[in-house]
């Protein structure tokens, strides 16, 4: 499958799901669980050991960098890919079937998430996660190989979605989709 086609059934899926969250409320993509946070804090290419700065949610690629989508994949992914639709921001690292999706939305925080939480806990057994914002959940359906996770924090809600359809990766991405949602949060 080539890059252009991979593209388009990412762009697509996350399209579908937008449509479908946006029609109860507006909503961010969907997002992987994860894990521990990661021990080393980047910036785009550069590391830091300096506290994480704070950040506005409306950049998604500011809340997940890089670096960390590089640790989370096991391989560079590129610089990340921004674009919005309606009330809701994109970061995209990588391509399908190796890709990390980062949504956010900085207004009405917990009427997304609660939406969202309706919408996909119905369906994939959402199961909650605590100490991630205000309020967290973990997607547990089938996600291609990935993980998702869902957090508001203050009027912000982001999304963490992590693809890993290829089976490269050797361990639950669960655990690194969750390491991503808590720098996440830390930046907010």
């Amino acid at each position: 499958m080539n890059q252009s086609h991979q593209t388009s059934i990412v762009l697509a899926a996350t399209a579908g799901a937008l449509a479908i969250c946006l029609g109860l409320v507006g909503c961010a993509a969907a997002t992987v669980p994860g894990a521990a946070p990661s021990s080393s804090a980047k910036s785009g290419s550069g590391s830091s050991a300096a506290p994480v700065s704070k950040v506005d949610a409306s950049d998604p690629c500011a809340l997940v960098t890089e670096a960390e989508a590089t640790t989370a994949l096991g391989a560079d992914p590129g610089a990340g890919i921004s674009s919005t639709q309606g009330s809701a921001n994109y970061c995209t690292y990588g391509t399908y079937p190796r890709s990390v999706l980062i949504a956010s939305t900085p207004t009405d925080g917990k009427t997304t998430y609660d939406a969202t939480k309706a919408l996909r806990g119905s369906n994939n057994d959402a199961v909650t996660i605590q100490g991630l914002g205000t309020e967290a959940f973990k997607d547990t359906g089938p996600n291609n190989g990935g993980a998702d996770v869902f957090f508001y924090q203050g009027d912000a809600y982001v999304s963490v979605t992590m693809v890993t359809a290829d089976g490269a990766q050797a361990s639950s991405p669960d655990p690194l989709a969750l390491a991503m949602a808590k720098a996440a949060a830390g930046r907010l």
